[in-house]
């Protein structure tokens, strides 16, 4: 075989979805430094958690008086002044930010598809609702920035998206073989 001619219509058929991994990688690992700074320019985006708990929580040497049950329940309650049904899915604390997040997913809605779970961030303190991301809601660069990590791992599309990224990582491993030979 002729392996410039494999290794120049590999690169060329594959360098969308490779731009698609480069930029959502970036914005896994640099999202407040580098992600979110470049796509503020093109769209306007709400404040991050970081932004928000610089403003308005302090981190405090003493434990949470919430509880991750207490947590959970605020999420309920908060989702049904909605007249959401959710399903938690993840529940985590951020002491940095004295913050619990609950990410959930609304009624008929999947974690494993889609633009993913969306979260609350109640205050540890007060249980007050600090943000939410509520996924597919905001503007453009708000959902751009929301579809990252489903964009990296190929879930935006379920099934087909992810057997896309593995395909994608064995055709790069040949890029590089062809592109040394």
């Amino acid at each position: 075989p002729d392996y410039l001619d494999l290794h120049r219509a590999g690169g060329l058929l594959l360098w969308i979805v490779l731009l698609i991994i480069a930029t959502s990688g970036v914005a896994l690992n640099l999202p407040d430094q580098v992600f979110r700074p470049i796509v503020s320019i093109f769209s306007t985006l709400k404040p991050s958690m970081e932004d928000i708990a610089v403003e308005s929580t302090a981190t405090h040497s003493e434990p949470a008086p919430l509880s991750y049950n207490d947590a959970i329940a605020r999420a309920y309650t908060e989702a049904g002044k909605h007249h959401w049904q959710i399903t938690p899915q993840q529940l985590f604390h951020i002491a940095e930010y004295s913050a619990y997040a609950v990410g959930f997913t609304r009624s008929g809605e999947s974690a494993e598809t889609g633009l993913g779970p969306s979260y609350y961030y109640f205050d540890d303190r007060t249980g007050a609702l600090i943000t939410a991301d509520i996924m597919g809601e905001g503007g453009a660069g708000e959902i751009y920035f929301q579809a990252q990590y489903q964009l990296q791992t190929g879930r935006i599309l379920g099934l087909p998206g992810r057997i896309l990224i593995c395909i994608t990582g064995l055709a790069v491993t040949m890029l590089s073989f062809t592109g040394i030979y």
